[in-house]
């Protein structure tokens, strides 16, 4: 959204946004007040026009009477008016999809088959009329006086500015808070979508700066999750670090501990580009915990290897392997019942928990027991446990 003090300035704007919208697509369509008022220059273009079509429709009487032999006429006229709605459907569909108010509409009037469709349905009630001349007749007298009202009415030269349109319309578009009327700059895809969210807020605020409204306000929250939460990551993997070196007094069970992480959150993300789940502002805060949650399957498994000892990897996968699936089982079903929420930023958010903790589970029982393998195996002593 924009604002702008005058009629005349937001018309400048929406000219603007409309050569916006020819060069780069994204913008499709614009809901301001000037489109409810033209030009000062183009009404009193257009009042000579108006006048000389209500001169021509008084002129007008309803025509004379309409007999059997116009008929077909009339149910050629009917069925054309049918597949022109079919086809206007049609051509909604590849623009805005199967769920779109347009196919809706037409739908209803023309059915899904012309077994449903209400004009057909005139037709076909009309052949079997058997006073037809006298229906007809009744019809057209009636709607000639109605459609000849209506379009007088419209006739009005009356100058449209803002202080005399209809208040209903004019209260949609107001601010009483700063005295001035708001534009709304509409996208043509997906606003969520970062990138062309980006995109998006770049060249409308070329043409507003001052330009507002969810999208501009979502890109700087976004922004900032990114900022903050890659110093969070970053805070979080350092005393992750330092606890486990703490706790293992070696660098060697530190390293192996923190490699199946590292590879859990890689097979992590390629789950996400498999099920096409991308990063957004609600799930990017998944990742720090997924580091505090990730990292408890591989200090479990190295503990009971450290009380094993040397060549104890199948029987530490035994007994601790089957804990450690346990509780990723219960920790990745907790998170994953936010996935069926309704919010797709929360229910994305439990897609990514769910794909960190079974990625660093996995990583877990099968990278860390083949890292260990390999180092008794090229190790002639082994891993001393005793010094560890």
């Amino acid at each position: 959204m924009t604002t702008s003090k005058t009629v005349d300035e937001e018309r400048e704007l929406v000219k603007e946004f409309k050569e916006l919208a020819k060069r780069t697509g994204q913008i499709g369509q614009l809901d301001g007040i000037s489109e409810f008022i033209p030009s000062m220059k183009d009404q009193k273009k257009n009042i000579e026009d108006i006048k000389a079509f209500k001169n021509n429709l008084d002129t007008k009487v309803v025509a004379s009477t309409i007999d059997t032999s116009q008929f077909t006429k009339l149910d050629d006229e009917l069925k054309r008016l049918h597949a022109n709605i079919v086809e206007i459907g049609e051509l909604s569909i590849m623009s805005d999809g199967d769920t779109n108010k347009l196919l809706t509409k037409c739908d209803d009037i023309v059915g899904s088959s012309d077994e449903h469709s209400k004009i057909l349905a005139i037709a076909t009630k009309l052949s079997k009329v058997e006073n037809l001349e006298s229906v007809l007749n009744s019809y057209q007298n009636v709607m000639f006086t109605e459609m000849k009202s209506i379009l007088s009415a419209m006739t009005d030269t009356t100058i449209i500015t803002a202080e005399n349109i209809d208040a209903k319309i004019k209260e949609r578009y107001w601010s009483d808070i700063d005295s001035s009327y708001i534009l709304s700059v509409i996208p043509n895809a997906n606003i969520w979508e970062e990138k062309y969210l980006a995109r998006f807020h770049k060249t409308t605020s070329e043409v507003s700066p001052t330009i507002t409204g969810n999208p501009s306000i979502m890109l700087l929250f976004m922004d900032l999750i990114k900022d903050k939460g890659r110093l969070a990551m970053t805070i979080g993997f350092i005393f992750i670090l330092i606890f486990l070196y703490i706790d293992f007094r070696s660098i060697k069970y530190t390293a192996m501990a923190i490699v199946p992480l590292l590879f859990g959150a890689l097979w992590m993300v390629g789950l996400m580009a498999l099920f096409d789940v991308k990063f957004n502002y609600t799930n990017f805060m998944a990742l720090p915990l997924i580091l505090g949650i990730g990292i408890d399957d591989a200090v479990h498994i190295l503990h009971r290897y450290r009380i094993e000892g040397k060549n104890s990897i199948p029987k530490v996968m035994r007994f601790t392997g089957r804990a450690v699936l346990l509780t990723s089982i219960t920790t990745s079903v907790g998170f994953g019942s936010m996935a069926f929420a309704d919010h797709k930023g929360l229910a994305s958010m439990g897609l990514v928990l769910v794909f960190g903790v079974m990625s660093c589970f996995l990583s877990s029982v099968i990278l860390l027991p083949a890292i260990i393998s390999i180092y008794e195996h090229f190790s002639k002593k082994g891993i001393d446990l005793e010094e560890a």
